[in-house]
């Protein structure tokens, strides 16, 4: 225990010291250890807190080549308005290839300027971070007045707002920001504590059952992935553009990963 401890403390999902024993910071540093790693088959984890075979390969395996998907970059899926905007500074953004220098440091290349400019030196998860950060340069504001780093918080001032959406009947439009918990999900009055996870939604599935994400914080950089909305972590969208009564037109289908055979010195 104290081993899983020590690896997920590294890579900087445990907050305490690792003593050994495996009480609610572990578990919930496992499950935001697996919602934002992927396993061998290339697919996202089951962030159930249980740590099995996928979840040690992963988390021997932690980030670099192994959690790499090389999804091609693609067009935004809408082309006109405030939404093409802001997804084409997110494609941008992931172009530079930003990512945690040392891994597990929450700091490092470009992820300082994003931190930074939430208002941090160093060491805050910075997935929300970033979706702030692209907001702003984007737009010259704050999202909803403020630089926001906490999902709970931010999802929390979106139910105020009417801006928060259950994903149950809610079908994700590019430029959503797609909100996980890993600390139970929302409550009676659609609420969240704890922490969490952002994701901003890039293209979507005709079915809906699938979309593309550009998400920072995984696999300790900013990445281009495929996220399903069964996860049982994933508690909804926050649209900032409150046009989900008369959305806009979009593209359907998402960007696949192609596969790619890792030599034995990549998954290692």
């Amino acid at each position: 225990m104290k081993y899983l401890q020590a690896i997920l403390l590294a890579e900087g999902f445990f907050k305490g010291a690792p003593l050994g024993n495996f009480l609610s910071l572990t578990e919930i540093a496992v499950r935001h250890f697996q919602g934002t790693h992927i396993g061998e088959d290339g697919e996202f984890l089951k962030a159930d807190g249980e740590v099995g075979p996928k979840t040690w390969w992963a988390l021997h395996n932690p980030h670099g080549s192994p959690q790499r998907n090389y999804l091609p970059t693609d067009a935004p899926a809408v082309t006109t308005g405030k939404r093409a905007r802001f997804l084409k500074f997110l494609y941008d953004l992931h172009a530079t290839g930003v990512r945690e220098i040392p891994d597990g440091s929450n700091y490092g290349d470009g992820v300082t300027a994003i931190v930074n400019a939430c208002g941090f030196k160093y060491g805050i998860y910075w997935c929300l971070a970033v979706q702030s950060f692209a907001w702003q340069k984007t737009f010259g504001e704050k999202p909803m007045g403020a630089m926001h780093v906490g999902c709970a918080t931010f999802w929390n001032e979106a139910v105020k707002r009417g801006l928060a959406h259950p994903k149950k009947g809610y079908t994700p439009i590019p430029g959503d920001i797609a909100i996980y918990s890993y600390t139970g999900g929302l409550n009676s009055s659609g609420r969240l504590a704890g922490t969490g996870h952002a994701a901003a939604v890039a293209r979507v599935s005709g079915d809906g059952k699938q979309f593309n994400a550009l998400e920072g914080n995984v696999g300790n950089r900013f990445k281009h992935s495929v996220r399903n909305t069964s996860e049982s972590t994933l508690v909804g969208f926050v649209n900032l553009f409150a046009d989900q009564d008369h959305p806009p037109k979009f593209e359907r289908g998402i960007t696949a990963a192609p596969v790619i055979a890792l030599s034995l010195a990549d998954s290692r």
